[in-house]
């Protein structure tokens, strides 16, 4: 998963500046991420997973170890890291792959070159100002 800053500007036409930002949230994200463990039994990260109570549409959500069974928060401390690699999510990229079914509804032509470089730089520093 670790990002390479060249070959990220490259493939997202940004700036090496930007890229570099970019990849150091991400890569920082996904070096968490692989720390994190089931706080009772120590499963690493690949054994949690989102789950509800499934009784109705306003279930709860919580995080669950598929190893112990047990159930945690989405608030959990312990698991901040975990929920936050939701984050992983690059929207950038998923511009880039998708276009117009991304996830931002658009594709990199539909924006002119100043467009899309803000597009990027605000999506950076969304980044950055919606960090745990």
């Amino acid at each position: 998963m670790l990002l390479n800053p060249e070959e990220y500007a490259k493939v997202c036409k940004c700036s090496l500046e930007l890229a570099e930002k970019r990849c150091s949230y991400f890569n920082n994200l996904y070096y968490k991420l692989l720390q994190v463990v089931c706080p009772s039994c120590k499963a690493d990260y690949t054994k949690l997973k989102y789950n509800d109570d499934g009784k109705n549409e306003n279930s709860s959500f919580f995080i669950e170890c598929i190893v112990c069974d047990d159930k945690f928060s989405l608030d959990d401390s312990r698991l901040r890291d975990w929920v936050a690699s939701g984050g992983l999510f690059d929207q950038v990229l998923d511009v880039i792959k998708h276009g117009k079914s991304s996830v931002m509804g658009f594709e990199h032509g539909d924006l002119s070159d100043e467009e899309w470089v803000q597009f990027v730089t605000e999506s950076t520093n969304k980044l950055y100002n919606d960090d745990l």
